[in-house]
């Protein structure tokens, strides 16, 4: 158990100082459209990494309490992405998840609000982005990005979306074996639902 914890922390660690050269290479290029791509892989990273820093705390290192993880992520990208025009609602049930489901889960997690934070209100308009989490019945779960913004545009399918990190969406979704939807109103809701061990 000491020596997982310790594989744990070390990947932490070691994923932490990919995330920082990918911070000093985006500082150096002075174009915005060259630079986002690296933060975007940034972020990433520190998705991978803020899972293995809660199974270092865990107590069972099977499993995270995904609630807290995707409570800690959530803040982690509005506070990256300096969103404070946009609300954030958490609405998370208690939910324990083995490694195998978290790690693709939490990556969806990353994209999905990833991509409202920067899509869903152009021009700094001021909106809601709502992440929940609950149980299903059958061991089931569905996790959720919701926002009121502009919209998913009509006509385009998440799967043929030239957006790299919504490709990554499908992919994971399908690795996870879950259903994936997406409904339009007002703004987009994007639905992951997936049994809590895949």
């Amino acid at each position: 158990e000491v020596l997982l914890k310790e594989i744990h922390h070390r990947v932490k660690n070691n994923l932490q100082i990919i995330a920082s050269m990918l911070t000093l290479q985006a500082d150096s290029i002075k174009d915005e459209a060259d630079r986002l791509p690296l933060l975007e892989s940034q972020n990433r990273v520190k998705t991978l990494a803020l899972i293995h820093e809660k199974l270092y705390g865990s107590k069972d290192l099977r499993r995270i309490p995904f609630d807290e993880y995707a409570a800690d992520l959530c803040t982690t990208l509005f506070r990256a992405f300096q969103a404070g025009r946009l609300t954030l609602d958490l609405d998370l049930q208690p939910v324990q998840l083995g490694i195998t489901t978290a790690i693709p889960a939490a990556l969806v997690l990353n994209e999905l609000l990833s991509n409202a934070i920067k899509h869903a209100f152009p021009e700094g308009r001021h909106g809601l982005v709502t992440v929940s989490l609950r149980r299903l019945a059958e061991g089931r779960c569905e996790l959720a990005v919701a926002d009121d913004g502009v919209g998913f545009p009509e006509g385009m399918a998440v799967e043929s979306t030239p957006s790299l990190g919504l490709q990554l969406v499908s992919v994971l979704s399908k690795q996870l074996g879950a259903t994936l939807s997406m409904e339009r109103g007002r703004g987009t809701r994007f639905s992951l639902n997936f049994e809590e061990e895949a």
